[in-house]
C-alpha cells in the first residue's frame, strides 16, 4: 500500500500491551507526565495539540524476522524524530 501522508514522527510496537492501552498511555503521559523521555511530554512540548496527532497501525503477526527486529529497522531506515529508537 501507499501513503500520501508524510513520514511518522514516531514509531512504536505494542507487545506486551494491547493497541487501545499503548494509545492511552500516549494520551495520558501527554496530559499530564513530567516525563521528558514519554512521547506524549515531547509533543506537548512542541506546541502541539493531541488532536493535531493521526494515529495508524498495522498488525503484524509472526513476523520474520522477530518484531523487535523490524521495529528496530523501521526506525533504521525512517528515523521518527520523536521516537526513542
Amino acid at each position: 500500500s501507499l501513503s500520501t501522508v508524510p513520514a511518522p514522527i514516531y514509531l512504536g510496537m505494542a507487545k506486551e500491551q494491547t493497541l487501545n492501552q499503548r494509545y492511552f498511555q500516549h494520551k495520558s503521559n501527554f496530559h499530564s507526565s513530567s516525563e521528558r523521555d514519554s512521547f506524549g511530554y515531547r509533543i506537548r512540548s512542541l506546541g502541539l495539540r493531541w488532536d493535531d496527532l493521526i494515529y495508524g497501525c498495522h498488525p503484524i503477526a509472526d513476523a520474520k524476522p522477530p518484531v523487535r527486529a523490524l521495529e528496530t529497522l523501521l526506525h533504521a531506515l525512517i528515523k521518527p524524530p520523536y521516537s526513542n529508537g
